[in-house]
Order: structure tokens, then C-alpha cells, then sequence
């Protein structure tokens, strides 16, 4: 039934690994877990010796805890001019380890820090394209890419790693996004509670139902499964498929791109060209909620959306920044650029260009449609 996806799946040459700090941290010494990272590092470069023609991008946690070991931390900060600060101490720390282990096996790391500021202009967007295809094709290297957490403030963060990893993966315009987490992929209810939930193989479309998937065990960590879930939509929309599998399974990266039966796969959509890609990472800035007639309108007419069909506004966003679009039971259906402000959608919401004065508004659409992103 999902031949076709599992041959994708096999055929992948650049690929997206993110790892998060449930995977590299050592509940036992609160250090980095030098065994996993040891047998992750060994992994990666035993795929890439097999198939001169892979590329892999890993998109890593674990500089927090890093810092935290090295000054000797029993407990999480939670004023972030700290964590920034451990940060920025955990951060060469982990990039010094990746760098020797992968240095062993001959392959040279490249550090990238990316932050939202650099996704949401899109000038800074194809550069750092073009940067990380450098990387990975002229010098062969592997891009070991991380928040700038050290300096990032609220404005211009990403949000999570398993949401820079879906960014990282469209920019690179990458074949596969594999998720590693502490869960094996997602189940039909939460094996916390149910000892009948059941390892799902393939999720086609994603639910508004996500709790199912289990709860992750805490930690350093700063994701969930709802930030999974979102990782996968993103990734997905950009046509590119998503596993979500445990890091505890021996030969995990192996087995996936095998086509082994592990883990959960969520379906993709098709590509989208490159300007979509750049909308649909950018970083929303409010909410869009329309009617049904509104929601029929983008999902089967391919429309614009129009100012008629928004029921409510939510945050405080200017003209050309990124909302997210919701159907009034608050699923998500797409992200565009508006044309409007909040300010200006609070005058004309549920109206007819009709019964405004378009020229000052600007445009009669609030999203032109050469400028959304369906994330249905």
C-alpha cells in the first residue's frame, strides 16, 4: 500500500537528521552521552561511505546541557540571559566532540546557527542556501546546525529544533527529515496509559488529535510531540516525508533508510516551488480564523483569501509578515504573507471589497494566492 512512499524513503540522498537532548543527554553523569553521540557519528558516516552520493545534515540539540556540565549545573536555569549563556558555553563543546568523532571516520564538520530573522528575509534565505549547499556539495562536508540561541531573543527564535529541522530541510530542499526522539513514532492513544495503543507505520494527514502520540520524558528538552507533529506538517507541505523514530533502536538510520518497518512515517504533499518554501518557513506573527465558505475557497478553488471570509484576528502583525490561517475549530489550514494589517483587518474582516475603500487598504485580497501555503 505504501510502496511508493517507502521507495522515497530508500532513495533519499540528502537527508535531515535532527537529534534532541532526551537523545544526547546522560540522565546518569547530566553530561553529554558520548556513547549515543559515539554510535550517531559512526552511523552517519557508515551511510555516507556506502553511498558516496548521500548528504546529511544534522540539526542538534544539547548545548544547554553541555554548558551545564561544563560549569557544573545540578539544575536548569530558567532566566534565559542564563541558558543563552550556557549556551554559548556548550555550544564549541559540542561542536568539538561532533567534530573529532566525525573527524575520525574522515569526514569534516561545518557549524551553522541559524535564527528566524535569517528565515524570514528571503535574500537571507537563499544565502543561507546557497551556503549549506556548498557545504554539503562542494566540500563535502557535514553541516552541524543548531538555533543561535546565544543571542536569539523571542522575536527572531525558531521556536524548537524539531521546528528548525522542517526549516532546514525545505531551505536544503533535502529528500527526508528524520525526527529522533525518546518515542517510537506515533500510536493510535497514549502507550502511557493504554497497553493496547498500537505503533502507527504511516500517518497520511495529520490530526487535531495529537495527544495520542505519547508524552515525551522531559529532560533538557525543550520540544514535545506537538512540535513533532508541526515539524512533519511543514516538512510535509514542502513534499518532503518525515520518520519519527526512536534514537534507543541499535541501527536506527540504517533500518530506516533501508525501508525497514520502523518508526512512523508521515505522508508528503507535492513540492512547492521556491518562494512557497521561504513562506512556509517563515515565522507567523497572528492568526487568521475564516468561515467554511473561506476554507473551501483555498482548499478546492486554489483561491485568495479575502477579507470577507476572516471571522476573527488574532496578535499584532503588520503588512507583508507571516499569519497563520485556522478554520473556526482552530485547525490549521495554511500560511501566507498578508496584505493586510491586524489593525486594517479589524476594520474589514467579514466585508465585501465592495462596501471598503480598497485603494486605502491597499489590496482587496488579504492573502494573494501566489503568496499562501496550504498546510491542510
Amino acid at each position: 500500500m505504501y510502496d511508493a512512499l517507502y521507495n522515497q524513503i530508500t532513495k533519499s540522498k540528502v537527508i535531515v537528521v535532527k537529534v534532541g537532548s532526551s537523545s544526547l543527554e546522560d540522565e546518569q553523569t547530566m553530561d553529554i552521552n558520548h556513547d549515543f553521540l559515539g554510535r550517531f557519528t559512526s552511523s552517519i558516516s557508515g551511510l555516507l561511505a556506502a553511498d558516496p552520493e548521500k548528504r546529511v545534515i544534522i540539526v542538534t540539540s544539547g548545548a544547554v546541557g553541555a554548558g551545564m556540565c561544563q560549569l557544573r549545573l545540578q539544575k536548569r536555569p530558567t532566566k534565559i540571559n542564563e541558558l543563552q549563556a550556557l549556551s554559548a558555553i556548550g555550544q564549541g563543546r559540542l561542536m568539538h566532540l561532533y567534530s573529532k568523532l566525525f573527524e575520525a571516520h574522515g569526514y569534516e564538520v561545518g557549524q551553522v546557527l541559524l535564527s528566524q530573522n535569517i528565515i524570514d528575509d528571503q535574500s537571507a534565505f537563499e544565502n543561507a542556501r546557497r551556503t549549506l549547499r556548498t557545504l554539503i556539495e562542494d566540500y563535502n562536508t557535514i553541516p552541524i546546525i543548531n538555533e543561535n540561541d546565544a543571542v536569539a531573543v523571542e522575536e527572531i527564535k525558531c521556536g524548537d529544533n524539531d521546528s528548525l529541522s522542517a526549516i532546514v530541510a525545505v531551505l536544503i530542499d533535502a529528500d527526508l527529515l528524520i525526527v529522533l526522539s525518546d518515542v517510537d513514532g506515533v500510536y493510535t492513544s497514549d502507550p502511557n496509559v493504554d497497553p493496547d495503543a498500537t505503533l502507527m507505520p504511516v500517518v497520511e494527514k495529520i490530526s487535531d488529535d495529537i495527544g495520542r502520540a505519547g508524552r515525551a520524558r522531559g529532560g533538557l528538552g525543550t520540544g514535545g510531540m506537538v512540535t513533532k507533529f508541526e515539524a512533519a506538517r511543514k516538512a510535509g507541505a514542502n513534499g518532503i516525508p518525515t520518520v519519527l523514530a526512536s534514537s534507543k533502536r541499535p541501527g536506527i538510520l540504517e533500518d530506516i533508510l533501508s525501508g525497514s518497518f520502523v518508526g512512523t512515517v508521515f505522508k508528503p504533499a507535492s513540492r512547492l516551488n521556491t518562494r512557497k518554501q521561504w513562506i512556509a518557513c517563515g515565522k507567523s506573527k497572528g492568526e487568521l480564523v475564516i468561515d467554511d465558505g473561506a476554507v473551501k475557497a483555498l482548499l478546492t478553488g486554489k483561491n485568495s483569501l479575502l477579507p470577507s471570509g476572516i471571522v476573527a484576528v488574532k496578535g499584532t502583525f503588520g503588512r507583508g509578515d507571516f499569519v497563520t490561517v485556522l478554520d473556526k475549530n482552530k485547525k490549521i489550514i495554511a500560511q501566507g504573507k498578508t496584505m493586510h494589517s491586524s489593525a486594517e483587518l479589524m476594520q474589514i474582516k467579514g466585508k465585501n471589497s465592495s462596501s471598503f475603500d480598497v485603494g486605502v487598504f491597499g489590496r482587496a485580497e488579504t492573502i494573494d494566492r501566489y503568496d499562501l501555503v496550504l498546510l491542510d
